[in-house]
């Protein structure tokens, strides 16, 4: 596995965790509901900025081979 294909497969993990984070601060969380919800835009914020890093990072270096 190349350097190229562990990083997307690691921001596209960490993608998914901070969704599963956000769905756990709306549904799961014990807490004030502007907790829950201040908790859950951040999460979504951060998830959104790792797609345009990795749609940038994917077109920085389209050349470089996965393998």
């Amino acid at each position: 596995m190349s350097l190229k294909s562990f990083h997307i497969f690691f921001v596209a993990a960490t993608f998914l965790l901070s969704i599963m984070v956000a769905w756990w601060f709306v549904e799961g969380l014990e807490a004030s509901a502007l907790i829950r919800w201040s908790g859950a835009v951040i999460c979504l914020i951060f998830g959104g900025l790792l797609v345009v890093y990795g749609a940038r990072f994917l077109k920085k270096f389209k050349d470089l081979g996965f393998m």
